[in-house]
């Protein structure tokens, strides 16, 4: 009998958006049927953009259920390729704690009004709420942090910037100089001499000595 050879005209051409779309969806075979490729290079593209093939419907073993709650759902999830809600649901049919609970903790009207007012250190050790817990719901009620030494800056101060040395601004606004920089370096303007700024004042005091 005489071997026959199987020639596969598309073999190496480029994905069209349409094969794409299809890869994950129909089996290997079928779509390197349809594309006239190879399966290997069929499975290759698909590995490549990390489609995996739908698990087919199995019964769980005695090993999957006791890695239930030794692991987080989303990692034995990934490990056993099964949907997350499946291990969950799994999980809590047969009462067992996931690995890490969460720990959450209501808002009250009586602390919600400290938020704004005290600290993020303070708020948090006065109600039990954790330090990034105070500042996010600080951040969602847009209260600014009190006593708070990051300094902040508004379009009047804007209008400064490049006017003066970033001496002379530093003194007039109570900042650090390096904010004054930056801040000047963003709205791309340059500093302004001393040697001209010493030689305005004078000029300007000229003037008015001579009228």
């Amino acid at each position: 009998m005489p071997l026959i050879m199987r020639i596969y005209p598309r073999k190496n051409a480029p994905w069209t958006a349409r094969e794409i779309q299809q890869l994950g969806r129909v089996p290997d075979s079928v779509l390197a049927l349809r594309t006239q490729r190879t399966i290997k290079e069929v499975v290759a593209m698909r590995e490549q953009r990390r489609i995996f093939l739908p698990t087919p419907p199995r019964r769980r073993t005695v090993r999957e259920i006791r890695m239930l709650g030794r692991y987080p759902d989303r990692e034995l999830a990934r490990r056993l390729r099964r949907p997350r809600k499946q291990i969950r649901e799994e999980r809590m049919r047969l009462h067992i704690a996931p690995i890490r609970p969460l720990k959450f903790k209501y808002w009250t009207t009586v602390e919600l009004r400290l938020v704004g007012r005290l600290r993020d250190e303070e708020v948090a050790a006065r109600t039990g709420h954790t330090v990034e817990a105070v500042h996010q719901k600080r951040f969602a009620l847009r209260l600014p942090m009190p006593n708070s030494k990051i300094y902040r800056w508004n379009p009047e101060h804007d209008k400064l910037l490049g006017t003066r040395p970033d001496g002379e601004v530093t003194a007039l606004l109570v900042c650090k100089v390096t904010s004054v920089e930056q801040c000047r370096r963003k709205l791309t303007k340059f500093p302004r001499c001393a040697r001209l700024a010493a030689r305005d004042q004078t000029i300007g005091s000229l003037r008015t000595y001579v009228y």
